[in-house]
């Protein structure tokens, strides 16, 4: 028997937009933020874990985003389009107030933001999320 690496998964395009338009908002919404991001952007897991509020700009029908430190050191710009915007902005507009922190990715659970940062660990499970969701529907 001989040493038989596992092999890793990469999302699909459609496996993707399934996940943005079928999964629950109540327990998926900062899950869905997290992709929107990642995709967009073209983000590593500590590059989205670091986005802070000042990084997302609303336009009116989109979002700009701007990442300041990325591993080549480059400032990187993307926009999120009308498509998804309403996800984003339902997301931010569930963002306390009167949370000190300013990273942009805090806990949501059961339709509320808690005041704890989503860490890099966290973002970086997403896509494993997204199969095993589309399995469950």
């Amino acid at each position: 028997m001989s040493y038989q690496p596992k092999k890793v998964g990469v999302l699909t395009l459609s496996q993707v937009k399934d996940f943005l338009n079928q999964a629950d908002d109540l327990t998926n919404l900062a899950n869905k933020v997290i992709l929107i991001f990642g995709v967009f952007g073209a983000l590593r897991p500590h590059e989205i874990s670091i986005i802070n509020v000042q990084n997302v700009k609303d336009t009116g029908n989109q979002f700009t985003v701007t990442i300041n430190d990325s591993k080549n050191c480059f400032l990187r710009n993307f926009t999120i389009d009308q498509e998804y915007y309403g996800i984003i902005h339902k997301y931010i507009s569930l963002r306390s107030k009167d949370f000190d922190d300013q990273h942009f990715f805090v806990t949501y659970n059961m339709g509320q933001c808690k005041s704890q940062v989503i860490g890099k660990r966290k973002i970086a499970e997403v896509p494993k999320i997204v199969p095993k969701s589309r399995r469950k529907s």
